[in-house]
């Protein structure tokens, strides 16, 4: 049975993608993951996505999600 010990938490997930020029990567903890969908993520990061400049307001895009 799981737990919600964080002492307990499996820390050896791996993973590989590529990434390309212009990706935008979100990190974020599997708290944010497990109780946010994708699409609703999504729509905060392109909200505030300046295609001017290729960057992200990462501050505002955050509260956006935190939401």
């Amino acid at each position: 049975m799981g737990s919600d010990d964080p002492s307990a938490a499996e820390l050896t997930y791996e993973t590989e993608h590529d990434v390309q020029q212009n990706d935008i990567l979100v990190v974020a903890s599997d708290g944010v993951f497990d109780n946010i969908f994708e699409h609703d993520i999504l729509e905060c990061v392109n909200r505030y996505y300046n295609p001017k400049t290729s960057k992200v307001d990462v501050e505002e895009a955050a509260k956006c999600i935190g939401k």
